[in-house]
């Protein structure tokens, strides 16, 4: 239920970042808890998404939230794979990570669906911004 609730205070926040200032310096705070959650819960790429934002957004991040989730994305690190992506966005092509258990992924880049076999610790790239 607290994960429900967090989801729900994030989505809100993230619409409204530009409307309201105080969103700013809390949505770190929603992500910082809701890694933990998803952590808890087995659900490691979400886990490692959220901490690389709170880290991302460092400068609205409170020091200890940023110190425990950079130890999170060590952590979650040596668990994971990563494949990178080109994905277009309103600022042009740019990659787009997308932290994946080990094994085998469909993965969509530019509406292909493309199968990928993704290792610990490993970054794979399919394909690129041209």
């Amino acid at each position: 239920r607290a994960r429900k609730l967090l989801e729900r205070a994030g989505a809100l926040c993230t619409r409204g970042l530009r409307k309201q200032p105080s969103c700013a310096r809390l949505h770190p705070e929603i992500l910082f808890y809701l890694a933990r959650t998803y952590e808890a819960q087995g659900r490691l790429p979400e886990a490692m998404s959220d901490y690389e934002q709170v880290v991302a957004r460092a400068s609205h991040a409170r020091p200890e939230h940023l110190a425990e989730a950079r130890k999170g994305m060590e952590r979650l690190g040596q668990r994971l794979g990563r494949i990178v992506v080109p994905k277009q966005g309103p600022r042009g092509c740019q990659e787009v990570s997308i932290w994946m258990l080990p094994g085998r992924h469909l993965v969509y880049v530019r509406g292909r669906s493309e199968q990928v076999t993704v290792r610990a610790q490993e970054r794979v790239q399919v394909g690129a911004c041209r």
